[in-house]
């Protein structure tokens, strides 16, 4: 065979192929150290597993937050100790309970106006002392 030369350009063409080439085996080593790595790593995970026993299922105690009142709460059970008293007192001399009894007479329950309004006081008297409580505490 007759030695030929090479051209410039059919060196540089050589030289890329030759860096591509290069670099597909570097990348290729690359991938096989860290399957290599990640092998080794898995395996010692399951050699640490394996050393340590089960532990027992752990017996977690929470703590439940006390009840926050805000000063909002405060006020509205204040307000409802006054209007527990204003019931209580005012309303029983203004005879609203024998306008309740005017309106339930046709319906003809056992309990009269009286009845009703001295409920509500209390009822409201109750949910006030309640929320007073809880804000003691």
């Amino acid at each position: 065979m007759a030695d030929k030369e090479l051209s410039n350009e059919e060196i540089d063409s050589f030289k890329k192929e030759l860096a591509d080439i290069k670099a597909d085996m570097m990348r290729k080593e690359l991938e096989d150290i860290k399957k290599e790595r990640m092998r080794k790593e898995l395996e010692e995970i399951k050699a640490e597993r394996a050393a340590i026993p089960a532990s027992p299922a752990r017996t977690v105690y929470v703590q439940a937050p006390a009840p926050a009142i805000s000063p909002v709460n405060l006020a509205l059970s204040a307000l409802m100790l006054l209007a527990a008293g204003y019931l209580l007192g005012t309303v029983f001399g203004m005879d609203v309970a024998g306008t309740i009894n005017g309106y339930i007479s046709g319906l003809s329950l056992p309990f009269g106006g009286d009845l009703i309004v001295a409920a509500i006081a209390i009822a409201l008297a109750l949910l006030g002392t309640a929320i007073m409580t809880i804000v003691r505490k």
